[in-house]
């Protein structure tokens, strides 16, 4: 995958490079957002005001805003994000043998 990504990156303009990059950011910013909503609002069992502050208001302003910049990316990022992001799923699954297996997880414990 790093062949591939670097043959895009010396392919590709500057311009669509840092675009597919911030759509990147964006696509994770977004989902970051509506994960902490799921998280720590909707199955969480606190339902204090500042629960619904910290926990909803405050992710939904941040998904919002990144939703905004995302929509106002190039036609063109957005086809070649949408196609990176395909690929990445395609490979997930041929992984993970259609989600059968668990996903690999980094180890940082020492093996001493």
């Amino acid at each position: 995958m790093g062949a591939v990504s670097l043959v895009l990156s010396l392919a590709l303009s500057q311009d669509m490079v840092s675009n597919l990059v911030s759509f990147g950011a964006l696509f994770g910013f977004m989902v970051l957002n509506l994960s902490v909503i799921w998280k720590f609002y909707i199955t969480g069992q606190h339902r204090t005001v500042s629960d619904l502050l910290k926990h909803c208001i405050s992710p939904l302003i941040g998904f919002g805003v990144s939703a905004w910049i995302f929509l106002n990316l190039s036609i063109d990022a957005k086809l070649v994000g949408a196609a990176w992001l395909a690929v990445g799923l395609v490979i997930l699954i041929i992984k993970t043998k259609f989600f059968s297996v668990r996903t690999p997880k980094l180890d940082f414990t020492s093996k001493n």
